[in-house]
């Protein structure tokens, strides 16, 4: 017994001893014949491989780039190659703390129309760019102001792709396809040593498909844009954190199917798509009952004839009033406990409401009896000092009376269209009309925050707002003469003498 026993303890040894042998020839052949040492230098186009072949460094030209992650660099392409089959488009990240592929892409049109989609899936457009003239996308007309970009088209038998270059040498930018499904242009901010945004395609961020996910609603008036519906929760808190929303949410009490059954009401509402319609039935009580008695019905409609949505429901996006999309109420199945949780909340709230109201109420007879007092007390400030006084909110009401109702149109620009008005009190006004919800609400906190506070005889004069519901304006000074880029750059128009000039110049400088 023991002889065997010496002879398996002599083969364990043997085991063992080879096994570290083992361990030690990969260790070393692994450094060895894998590895980068320091000393070696690069320059140009150069790479340096190591000995195993698995790592590679050096300085990558662009047109190398054959495998496009989520960001569109200058020089690279996008497209396909007839060819070969090819493709070449971005891929989002699934978020902000995992690139692996995400759900979104950019990629160019198959059927060789020459513009960009945004999908979801790869199956699901959401946004397209519209056809490219040779100078911009249709569906981009900011394009025409552009002076940061050099797009290229090539078209031919073997390709059709894109690539662009930066005007700017000294500049880093690119376009970035996010983890939202939105395409971002950023650039390179030396203070802040990050990568800052400076637009984003589509303009409203509700317009990317499955943005918020099932029984999640978009609202492009708050952020983040995405919450789910009440008696629903995230159905990855995790994910919601990070701002990755797609996932959607989850039922708190799953539905009993029959009397038990609610209907949560979403006013101004854009109804999803693909809906079950029924023209028999004549009224919405009709067609609330129709949904209450189909177990696999979870909401329902009423416009003109009834609307049945059966399963989840995706893209839910609130609207505002003056939207012209299909819009109005929809009515999202829910047990009934889940109303009643609602109704306890709205009261509070309307409690609330009350409260808050009555002591506004008194904040602005606090306010209105301080500017009688200064009125009273004659106080004012001379021209030259270039003190304007504190900004106006204008009423909509008022604006549009001025405006003769937006009648008389001085031009637009890319957030939103410039009408003449009069006011009874100061004469003439250009009041500029912000149409892009999204872009629109950025640009009218930039300009009330700067131009607003601003005041210099070389610059025209903000003087109020008007920020009702989904209505952004803003109220300046008319300016008879036009802008002064239409005295630098138009033909045919009075010129400024080199006095006038750099007086405008140094003016603006100080400003």
């Amino acid at each position: 017994m023991s002889a065997r026993r010496r002879q398996m303890a002599q083969l364990l040894a043997l085991c063992l001893s080879e096994f570290f042998l083992l361990c030690a020839f990969s260790a070393h052949t692994g450094v060895a014949d894998d590895s980068l040492f320091r000393g070696q230098s690069l320059s140009g186009g150069q790479t340096m491989v190591s000995r195993g072949g698995k790592f590679e460094l050096g300085f990558f030209a662009p047109g190398s780039f054959d495998y496009p992650t989520n960001t569109w660099l200058p020089g690279a392409k996008l497209g396909y190659n007839k060819l070969t089959g090819q493709d070449w488009f971005l891929t989002s990240w699934r978020n902000p703390e995992d690139p692996s592929p995400g759900i979104f892409t950019q990629e160019m049109d198959p059927n060789g129309t020459g513009q960009l989609y945004l999908l979801r899936d790869r199956r699901h457009r959401y946004w397209a760019s519209g056809i490219w003239t040779g100078e911009m996308f249709t569906a981009i007309p900011e394009m025409q102001l552009n002076h940061l970009f050099d797009f290229s088209h090539v078209a031919n038998v073997n390709v059709n792709e894109f690539s662009y270059r930066v005007l700017n040498t000294s500049e880093t930018d690119n376009l970035m396809l996010d983890f939202t499904g939105e395409m971002k242009r950023q650039k390179w901010d030396d203070e802040t040593k990050q990568m800052l945004q400076f637009c984003s395609l589509p303009w409203d961020p509700c317009d990317v498909d499955g943005r918020c996910g099932p029984f999640g609603s978009c609202n492009n008036f708050t952020s983040p844009p995405c919450h789910c519906l009440q008696g629903f929760n995230s159905r990855s808190p995790n994910e919601w954190a990070l701002g990755d929303y797609t996932g959607g949410c989850v039922r708190r009490t799953p539905l009993r199917c029959g009397e038990r059954d609610g209907f949560l009401e979403l006013p101004n509402t854009q109804l999803p798509a693909s809906p079950v319609r029924t023209s028999t039935i004549g009224g919405r009580e009709e067609c609330r009952i129709a949904c209450l008695r189909n177990c696999s019905c979870t909401a329902y409609a009423f416009h003109s004839n009834c609307s049945i949505w059966q399963g989840d429901l995706l893209d839910l996006k609130y609207l505002g009033s003056s939207d012209g999309a299909e819009s109005g109420a929809i009515y999202v199945r829910v047990d009934a406990s889940e109303l009643a949780d609602n109704d306890h909340k709205n009261r509070k709230k309307t409690a609330a409401i009350v409260v808050g109201a009555v002591s506004g109420v008194a904040a602005v007879a606090v306010v209105v009896l301080l500017l009688a007092s200064r009125c009273r007390k004659g106080a004012t400030v001379g021209a030259s000092e270039g003190v304007r006084g504190p900004l106006i909110a204008f009423d909509y009401k008022l604006i549009r009376k001025a405006t003769r109702g937006f009648s008389e149109k001085l031009g637009r620009g890319s957030f939103g269209s410039v009408f003449k008005g009069e006011l009874p009190d100061s004469g003439a006004i250009a009041v500029k009309r912000l149409e892009s919800v999204r872009q629109g609400e950025k640009q009218f906190r930039m300009e009330v925050s700067t131009i607003g506070t601003i005041h210099h005889v070389n610059l025209v004069r903000l003087r109020g707002f008007c920020c009702e519901g989904d209505k952004r304006l803003l109220v300046y000074d008319y300016m008879p003469m036009g802008s002064l880029d239409s005295v630098l750059f138009a033909d045919g128009r009075e010129t400024l003498d080199w006095k006038k000039g750099t007086g405008s110049r140094w003016g603006s400088r100080e400003a």
